[in-house]
């Protein structure tokens, strides 16, 4: 007689996998480079007018939360950045503390700034409960000055780039090739 299987109320939980490079430790000094993206890609933001960013207040509220990062961590900087209508790029330079201290680990500057920010948007919105981010953050490390600059690059034209980014719901055409090519490099 076959015994039937029982199923628990976590094995009904999606299964996640990690994004990070496994074994890397995101505390060493470096260029990071992060995206982070509203939850179902909503463009709270703000929107693109004529190739440039106009913040929405939500969008004005994250970006002086971003720009507090160099005050907030002592051993992190905000090196560039750009906010879009529904996602964030940023490149931030983690350094070694004082006396040879390791730096402040990248996910605790990523969840810190997304708390700040989420509890800014359900006060605001008198929703206690959303959810400004999505669960996740996309990271590269960049490993080299060809990268560095491919990547700034790709930030500041990012909002002439609009009606090619695939972040963009309006977007008929899938061109964007950049992120790509910034994996290779």
């Amino acid at each position: 007689m076959s015994e039937a299987k029982t199923t628990t109320h976590v094995d009904s939980f999606p299964h996640r996998h990690s994004i990070r490079l496994q074994g890397y430790d995101y505390s060493n000094a470096g260029f990071y480079f992060v995206t982070l993206v509203t939850q179902g890609r909503l463009p709270l933001l703000g929107h693109i007018a004529d190739g440039e960013m106009c913040l929405s207040d939500l969008g004005n509220q994250v970006q002086e939360t971003l720009l507090q990062i160099n005050e907030r961590y002592e051993c992190v900087s905000l090196v560039e950045h750009v906010v879009m209508p529904n996602h964030l790029h940023l490149i931030l330079h983690l350094e070694k503390g004082g006396n040879g201290k390791q730096s402040c680990p990248l996910s605790t500057v990523m969840r810190d700034f997304k708390s700040l920010t989420n509890h800014s948007y359900t006060q605001k919105e008198g929703k206690p409960y959303s959810r400004l981010w999505q669960r996740n953050y996309y990271e590269h490390i960049i490993r080299n000055e060809r990268a560095y600059d491919y990547i700034c690059s790709y930030i500041r034209e990012n909002p002439r780039r609009w009606q090619y980014d695939k972040m963009n719901k309006l977007c008929d055409q899938h061109a964007d090739e950049i992120m790509r090519n910034v994996l290779t490099l």
